[in-house]
Parts: C-alpha cells; sequence; structure tokens
C-alpha cells in the first residue's frame, strides 16, 4: 500500500512540474507558490472594454437626444444599440477582471473557458 501511496505523490509531482514558472512576457505566477497562471486574453479585454465603452456612450447620447426632443425615435434607437452593445461588454469585462485577480489556476481556467476567444 505504500508503495501505491508514494506512486500517486509521485505523480502529483510531476504534474506541478509540467507548471513551472516562465519567464516569458504576459506570464504571471501565484503569490503563494511558483504554478504558472494561465494568460489573459489581452486583446479580448481590450475589445471588451471598447464595447462597454461604446455601448455607455450611446446610451448618453440617446439622453442627451431625448432631452433635445429633435426627434423622440432617434434617443430610443441610440439607447437600444447602446443597451445591446454595453451589456456584453460590460459582461465579458468583469469576467476578464475576475479572472486576472483570481490566484488559482484552476479557477482562473474555469473562468476564461467562458469567454470567447
Amino acid at each position: 500500500m505504500s508503495e501505491s501511496k508514494s506512486a500517486d505523490v509521485r505523480h502529483v509531482e510531476l504534474e506541478l512540474e509540467d507548471f513551472a514558472p516562465n519567464t516569458g512576457p504576459g506570464v504571471q505566477t501565484s503569490p503563494s507558490s511558483s504554478v504558472q497562471l494561465p494568460p489573459i486574453p489581452w486583446k479580448i479585454f481590450a475589445l471588451s472594454v471598447f464595447l462597454a465603452i461604446s455601448g455607455l456612450t450611446l446610451v448618453i447620447l440617446g439622453c442627451v437626444d431625448k432631452v433635445r426632443k429633435s426627434d423622440p425615435g432617434n434617443g430610443l434607437s441610440f439607447w437600444l444599440t447602446g443597451g445591446l452593445v454595453f451589456i456584453p461588454g460590460a459582461f465579458y469585462t468583469v469576467k476578464l477582471i475576475t479572472a486576472w485577480r483570481s490566484s488559482d489556476p484552476e479557477e482562473r481556467m474555469q473562468i476564461l473557458g467562458d469567454v470567447p476567444t
């Protein structure tokens, strides 16, 4: 039985060696250990922030257009378009920030699995 237990321990040690820290750009390590964390997709993060800011800008323009009362339909179209752009942008921005802040590689992989690439 002790042989089986030592074989399991060796197997776990070999798995941890696979996550050895890398010195490449964009690679983070967990502060509590030297386990390598999966990288954050920065292009997708930039796109999601762009969508959130664009959607918020369109919603604000819709409010301004509604206040000016030039054409009630214009304000509504800005609101709808802004909402459709803002909601996914804000959702994925929050998801990616949560993944960036996590220090557990398994948790980060689970969060990044929900983000389209």
